[in-house]
């Protein structure tokens, strides 16, 4: 597979999938496909996880992978966020701290990235973060794409479209089944 290099992750093959376009992210994507592996385990230090036969594959980590998550979770809870940066760091394991999704979205690189658009819902007074996803069109204000639609918006159009006579929709609506 593309981007392992004798059974390990060949990073400068992955690196290569980090560009702007989403066209050229695509193109990559499908040309050096990445595998599911533990980048952790890289700064753990911990050979035996390593070296277990149930993570030898790409196939074996897929079906293993609660066992390697809890691995890896109880290894994180056993020390304070300052030394793990400090391990990442000298692995060069990209990593940052984020502890509440404010930090989060203030992390400089999901900023850049414009991962977040902060938009107008119908009934909410500030805006809210919507999440952009890679590659797609991003959101602009006013376009119905990027607005969550209000409760019942849609009730009677699809209630119809299913097939409900007017009358039914009427009828679930003065009831309270359906907000319309």
């Amino acid at each position: 597979m593309r981007g392992l290099s004798r059974g390990r992750l060949d990073f400068d093959r992955l690196t290569e999938r980090i560009h702007p376009a989403a066209s050229r992210v695509k193109l990559l994507a499908g040309t050096t496909p990445a595998s599911f592996v533990a980048f952790d385990l890289l700064a753990l230090g911990d050979e035996a996880l390593a070296s277990d036969p149930r993570f030898a594959t790409t196939e074996l980590q897929f079906e293993n992978h609660a066992d390697l998550l809890g691995a890896l979770d109880r290894a994180l809870a056993a020390a304070p966020s300052a030394h793990w940066v400090d391990r990442f760091s000298r692995f060069d394991v990209m990593h940052s701290v984020v502890n509440d999704p404010e930090a989060f979205r203030a992390h400089p690189g999901v900023r850049e990235s414009g991962l977040f658009a902060m938009l107008n819902q119908p009934g909410v007074d500030v805006a809210v973060p919507i999440p952009r996803l890679p590659g797609a069109p991003h959101f602009c204000a006013g376009d119905p794409t990027a607005a969550a639609p209000r409760a019942g918006q849609h009730s009677i159009a699809i209630l119809e479209e299913l097939g409900y006579a007017s009358e039914e929709v009427a009828d679930l609506i003065s009831g309270g089944v359906v907000s319309g």
